[in-house]
């Protein structure tokens, strides 16, 4: 190889390592357990945003030095299931109360492993989704351990380093429990019903400039209500629920007599399975709950309201937002949501196209 070749080579191998370090830098960056264990703040964590979750969570376990508590309603991903039966193995503490799970044989023949059934009692669900390691690290959200829910269907999850909120977890009670320099409130329903549904409308009620909400299911006449009475009063409200329950929001929406559209419908071929809200890029609720009678009477639910929300969180928060706003649409874009609100609105849909 004489030396025009060489220098050619050259050349191409440093135009290619351009482009590769060019490729990588415009990746985003995803979050990882460790990110969990360096910080010292909430660490959230979404498949939207290339987080894969279910790998931290295996590794979460994986992690536990002593004791594993899980409330779970849907429990067959087959590697957290692995993990859960090493750490059964390695002889480590483990209870799981759970709605839905395929059991291992090898579990049930643990000594030091609880499985603790809750069925459904008519339409009441255990519809928890919460995780205790170590009564020091909490993890909890919207998603079930589950193929479909953690890989596929728009969900978010928080790990939180608290012994605290650990606590309230594993005795399944209500209460503050405070990381660095944010506190928090975890509400157990349907014990707490009415101080959780007292304070989502409070904080919608009090907003002084954004309100952004992603909802699997948006059907609580109140929290619509203000949700609306925030809108005329000047607050942005951005909300978004699944199509699958569009039917149901909308016929809130009318019998409520509310014509202004405010809502719009996620559009993606994933579910949005999210159960969030953002007040003022200052406070998040998220947890299993989602905002229906349902969820704050009937189902037992677990949902944190965090405050005082880092940039780093409020960052993440927003690239969530912008990939649900990528692939939502107008409420009233389509005839069904017409037809539901009314002929009026129909009218109007009508004459904007």
């Amino acid at each position: 190889m004489n030396k025009k070749q060489k220098a050619k080579l050259k050349i191409s191998f440093i135009i290619s390592a351009m482009i590769l370090i060019g490729v990588f830098a415009r990746a985003p960056r995803h979050d990882t357990f460790k990110t969990f264990l360096k910080s010292q703040e909430a660490t959230i964590y979404s498949n939207q945003c290339n987080d894969d979750i279910r790998t931290v969570l295996c590794n979460a376990i994986e992690h536990a030095d002593q004791e594993i508590f899980m409330r779970i309603y849907n429990f067959s991903e087959p590697k957290i299931q692995q993990s859960i039966v090493r750490q059964s193995q390695a002889k480590k503490n483990i209870t799981i109360y759970y709605q839905k799970f395929k059991i291992p044989q090898i579990l049930k023949q643990q000594s030091n492993v609880i499985l603790i059934e809750q069925p459904p009692l008519g339409r009441k669900l255990m519809h928890q989704k919460a995780l205790a390691i170590d009564k020091k690290d909490a993890w909890l959200g919207s998603a079930n351990y589950t193929d479909l829910s953690l890989c596929l269907d728009n969900n978010l999850i928080l790990g939180i380093h608290s012994s605290e909120l650990c606590e309230l977890i594993i005795t399944n009670t209500s209460g503050d429990f405070s990381i660095k320099n944010q506190t928090g409130k975890y509400f157990v329903l349907p014990e707490a019903q009415q101080l959780a549904l007292e304070t989502v409308l409070q904080k919608i009620r009090t907003a002084q400039k954004t309100i952004r909400v992603a909802m699997f299911a948006l059907t609580h006449p109140k929290i619509i209500e203000a949700l609306h009475q925030a809108k005329q009063r000047g607050v942005q409200v951005d909300v978004i629920i699944d199509k699958s329950h569009r039917k149901l929001t909308f016929n809130q929406l009318k019998q409520l007599n509310i014509t202004e559209p405010f809502i719009s419908i996620n559009t993606a071929p994933s579910t949005l399975h999210h159960k969030f809200a953002v007040i003022d890029n200052k406070s998040l609720f998220m947890g299993s709950i989602n905002w229906s009678k349902g969820g704050f009477s009937l189902n037992e639910e677990s949902f944190i309201l965090l405050e005082y929300l880092s940039k780093r969180q409020i960052k993440k928060l927003h690239t969530i937002w912008k990939k649900l706003t990528k692939y939502s649409e107008d409420p009233l874009t389509t005839s069904l949501e017409a037809n539901i609100i009314g002929e009026d609105l129909a009218i109007n849909t009508r004459k904007a196209a």
